[in-house]
């Protein structure tokens, strides 16, 4: 797919007439119906916008979007502006897994669209996760196998699917998975924190926090 100026043209209008897509309304309403739609939005693969201006709509109080394509963030920001809602968005261009680390954290992390686009999404979903404090969404416009997962998620001892347990918090799924990439760094602290896509004392002070509340039941 070309993520061009014609293409982001096409796609704002199409929003501003007919509304968000499928996947972009599936992620504002599950958020909303789980209570997350307040504080920080950091929208990795904002595309036009459709999901950020959905959420600031419904409770969001600031939006940093992040998009590889100029274009799309010259339509987004554009949107902003008819919206009066410049003030609220921060746009930032570049592909998300190397801007990451000059990123601040956010209430929530969103990815409408954008695993099943990418061509690496373990670095993608890792450091996504890193910047997560509440909440981390995601779509896919195609059905998500295990081999679109990182491959800390799907590999286990016999090869089978490793995921975290039904119904656990997200702080719980970070204490997992921080162990899991732990393990696969064989203890290394700071090949572990690379993986993450965090600092090493991001990653001291979240395995201290996280060994505070317990471990999460295997």
């Amino acid at each position: 797919m070309q993520f061009d100026a014609r293409k982001a043209a096409e796609e704002s209008a199409r929003f501003q007439k007919k509304g968000p897509g499928s996947t972009t309304r599936l992620l504002r309403d599950g958020l909303m119906k789980a209570g997350f739609v307040e504080g920080v939005l950091l929208d990795i693969g904002a595309g036009v916008g459709a999901l950020t201006f959905e959420l600031l709509d419904h409770g969001i109080s600031r939006a940093v979007a992040v998009d590889a394509s100029s274009s799309y963030l010259a339509v987004a920001a554009a949107e902003a502006a008819r919206r009066g809602q410049t003030k609220h968005v921060q746009f930032v261009h570049g592909d998300f897994t190397t801007v990451a680390p000059r990123l601040p954290r956010a209430a929530i992390v969103t990815l409408d669209r954008v695993v099943c686009c990418y061509p690496l999404a373990e670095p993608l979903l890792s450091r996504a996760m890193g910047h997560a404090e509440r909440a981390l969404a995601l779509s896919s416009s195609e059905v998500l196998v295990p081999e679109d997962l990182p491959e800390l998620l799907r590999r286990g001892p016999e090869g089978d699917v490793r995921l975290p347990m039904a119904k656990m918090t997200l702080d719980q799924v970070k204490q997992w998975y921080v162990a899991k990439v732990l393990e696969e760094a064989g203890g290394n602290k700071v090949r572990a924190a690379e993986i993450l896509g965090i600092d090493r004392g991001t990653l001291y002070r979240l395995l201290r926090r996280l060994a505070s509340e317990g471990d999460p039941e295997e």
